[in-house]
Formats: structure tokens, sequence, C-alpha cells
């Protein structure tokens, strides 16, 4: 979609468009930003919270991965990061999915305490299981699977993350 066109569809000028952001780019990271701030906040809010580990951390695995299966261009722009541009903006989305590690690094460490999983380091399962997530991910869009099938590969990938970090 041209900045024409969201000009157009907003009802706006497309210089207006311009006086917010720079490029097609900086508007999509910014839209990618706050949908990975509204991630963010629902994964600290998430029912149970600090009481079962292993299901907050399914629910962590499934939130992330429908984000970035309804956002697929995120991966192609997140790779061009460098761009001048939308450089604050891309910087701004790292620092919220550093946040997010490190909420899911302490998902598996009050799972380590509770015996829920075995004893790891948690910083590097945590990146183990954001490449698994992106895999998956990857996967999933490549054989555009959808539904029952989208679902299915989402079990087999949540098996292999809680066999890898398992009960202790």
């Amino acid at each position: 979609m041209s900045m024409d066109e969201v000009a157009y569809r907003a009802a706006i000028a497309k210089g207006t468009l311009y006086n917010y952001f720079q490029s097609k780019e900086d508007l999509y990271y910014s839209i990618i930003k706050t949908k990975l701030q509204f991630l963010l906040d629902a994964l600290r809010h998430l029912p149970g919270h600090q009481k079962e580990p292993a299901r907050e951390l399914r629910a962590f695995v499934n939130l992330l991965s429908l984000l970035l299966l309804k956002q697929p261009d995120f991966f192609v722009l997140r790779r061009k990061g460098e761009n001048r541009e939308s450089r604050q903006v891309f910087d701004d989305c790292r620092v919220i999915e550093k946040q997010m590690k490190m909420l899911l690094r302490d998902i598996l460490s009050r799972g380590m305490r509770s015996g829920a999983f075995r004893k790891m380091d948690c910083s590097a399962a945590a990146d183990a299981i954001l490449g698994v997530i992106d895999a998956f991910v990857d996967r999933t869009l490549h054989l555009k699977l959808t539904g029952d099938q989208r679902r299915s590969e989402q079990d087999k990938m949540y098996a292999i993350i809680i066999n890898g970090i398992g009960d202790s």
C-alpha cells in the first residue's frame, strides 16, 4: 500500500501524513511498535500470572506467534532496520522486544524455582525459545498453513519448547 492510498483511506492530505511519518516503513514500524507494546502489556497481565509457569509460557508463545503471523511483513522490515528514516521507531521496537525477552526469562526463572522447569541458563533458553517461535512463524508462512494445520504446528512448536526445558 502506498502513502497516497493510506492518506486517501484515512481521509487526510498526504502532506499531513508525512508530518507524522517520514516513510511507509516509519508508519509500519509505528503500527508494529503499538502492537508490540499492546502484546507486552497483555503478556504482563496474563490470567494466573506467576502461578503456573507452564501455562504462562504457553500463553506467551501463543500470543507472540499469533502477532508475528498476523504481521508477516514485519520480518522483512525488521531485517531492513538499519534504514535511517525509520531508525528511531525500529530501535523502540527492539527495546520492546528486549522487554519481552526479560519477561520470558522471568517466566522461565519462576518455572525453575517452582520445579516446573529444569535448571537452565534462562537467558540462553529465552533466546532459543524466541528462535523457535521465529522458525515456526517462517515455516507457517512459507507453507501457507491455516486453521487446524496452523494449530497443529503450534502444538508441535510448544512440545519442542516444553521438551527442551521440561520438568526437573
